[in-house]
């Protein structure tokens, strides 16, 4: 396994809108301007634009030559395809979508989603919510909500998640309208247009967007084959990719570890900061995860390049 002499820098965005204001500023959303902006800062400042499977291959095997950038997106939102495809082609950077299968299939929207939206929508100005009174009376308020309520229930079982998520649908009185367009998932027929074009590649990232902690083993292995066997679908390649749903430490174990290994997985991506100087641990690959203010120079900084060589 080779140990390349350059850094591959993993970014993570998820969905695209033309005003955070209307997803209350969630983290994440981004605008298109804050995607070229950043690829562009990329390219000025030395760093090449790489497509995701080209970039882990060339880790491997030592042919890395230049520091470079791959672009992944989450969750699969169609608002990647609307939105970010003409600046891909721009810098002709390819991205790889990562997606939850059962979503896809469905079109249900992801129980985050559901939240801001119906944040966004209710016309309260306070409420309680599991032990918890929330002011709704000014946008600043509604985005603090959203975060908390986000945070509350992000690490709780699936199951749990979406029972807390109706409820609170209930006490917003705004019931699940499915309707909201920044939320909305790609189709399958979606993926297979963008498949047809050099801007995408998918690989997988769990059936129902589980934390991968919270399963049993059969859950566990259920969540990862149905994503890989539904992304095979779309993937460029034989080449097997994932993505853990939420992605810190907490969120994947090794016996994650032991199903992707052998379901052939080539790699699997986190959302642990880092940059990547070889496949030594191919199961838990480092991103940066993008969101309105993240900052690209402090990222791609030639400090934190030296700095995390030494740990390498």
């Amino acid at each position: 396994m080779g140990l390349a002499g350059k850094p591959l820098v993993v970014l993570a965005y998820h969905g695209l809108v033309l005003d955070t204001r209307s997803v209350l500023d969630d983290f994440c959303f981004v605008t298109p301007r804050k995607i070229d902006a950043d690829l562009s800062f990329a390219v000025k400042s030395g760093w090449r634009l790489i497509g995701l499977r080209e970039g882990l291959a060339a880790l491997e095997n030592g042919s890395l030559r230049s520091a470079s950038v791959a672009v992944t997106f989450d969750d699969g939102f169609s608002s990647v395809v609307d939105l970010a495809g003409n600046i891909l082609r721009k810098h002709l950077c390819p991205a790889t979508i990562f997606i939850p299968s059962a979503h896809i299939r469905t079109g249900e929207k992801l129980w985050f989603t559901r939240v801001i939206s119906a944040l966004k929508r209710t016309s309260l100005s306070e409420f309680i919510f599991l032990g918890r009174t929330f002011e709704l009376n000014d946008f600043g308020a509604r985005c603090q909500a959203s975060r908390r309520i986000q945070n509350l229930l992000r690490c709780l079982h699936p199951q749990a998640i979406s029972g807390l998520v109706n409820r609170l649908e209930a006490v917003l009185k705004t019931g699940n309208h499915a309707s909201c367009d920044e939320f909305r998932l790609m189709s399958e027929e979606e993926c297979q247009s963008a498949l047809l074009s050099d801007d995408f590649d998918f690989g997988g990232h769990s059936s129902t967007h589980a934390i991968h902690t919270q399963l049993d083993r059969q859950q566990l292995l259920h969540e990862i084959s149905d994503s890989l066997s539904f992304s095979d679908n779309f993937a460029k390649s034989g080449v097997r990719l994932y993505a853990y749903p939420n992605g810190r430490k907490e969120d994947f174990s090794s016996r994650c570890e032991k199903i992707l290994a052998g379901q052939s997985v080539y790699g699997a991506l986190t959302t642990v900061a880092g940059w990547n100087f070889s496949l030594k641990n191919r199961y838990a690959l480092r991103r940066f995860c993008i969101g309105p203010e993240t900052d690209m120079k402090e990222i791609l900084s030639p400090w934190r390049w030296q700095t995390a060589r030494l740990f390498q």
